[in-house]
C-alpha cells in the first residue's frame, strides 16, 4: 500500500440559499440598464454640490436619492433569494416610526420612542429573516 491519501468525493451542489451566492443578480424591473447605479452616482453628485455649499436642500435630495435606489436594489436582492439584507430593510419601518413619532409628538430622543422603534426594528427583522430563510426550503 502506497502513503498516498484518498481524497473524499466531492459533494453534490446544495439547493436553496448556499447556492444563493453562485446565482447571478436579480434582474430589475427596466432590465440591464444600470438606472440604480446611475442614480446613485447622481445623488452622490447633489449631496456632494450641497455640502459644497449648496444647502440643506440639495443634501436631503442626495441622501434621499442614494437611499431609495439602495433600498431598491437591496429589495430587490432580498425578495429573490440572492442575499439577505435583512438587518438593513428592517431599519426602513423603524426609522420611520422614529420620524412619525418625533415630528407628531415631539418625542425626539425618548426611551419611549426607542423602545418602540428597538420593536418595530425586531419584528421587522424576524419577519424578514424568516421570509429570506423560507426561500430555502
Amino acid at each position: 500500500m502506497s502513503g498516498a491519501a484518498v481524497a473524499p468525493p466531492p459533494r453534490a451542489p446544495q439547493p436553496g440559499l448556499l447556492s444563493a451566492a453562485k446565482r447571478e443578480r436579480p434582474e430589475a424591473l427596466w432590465g440591464s440598464f444600470p438606472l440604480s447605479e446611475l442614480i446613485i452616482l447622481a445623488g452622490v453628485i447633489v449631496l456632494v454640490v450641497g455640502l459644497a455649499g449648496a444647502g440643506r436642500t440639495a443634501i436631503i435630495v442626495g441622501v434621499g436619492l442614494v437611499a431609495l435606489s439602495t433600498l431598491e436594489t437591496t429589495w430587490r436582492e432580498h425578495i429573490a433569494g440572492f442575499r439577505s439584507h435583512t438587518l438593513l430593510l428592517a431599519l426602513v419601518p423603524a426609522v420611520a416610526v422614529h420620524a412619525a413619532g418625533a415630528l407628531a409628538f415631539g418625542l425626539g430622543a425618548s426611551p419611549v420612542l426607542w423602545t418602540i422603534d428597538l420593536a418595530v426594528f425586531g419584528a421587522a427583522a424576524s419577519w424578514l429573516n424568516g421570509y429570506y430563510k423560507s426561500l430555502s426550503s
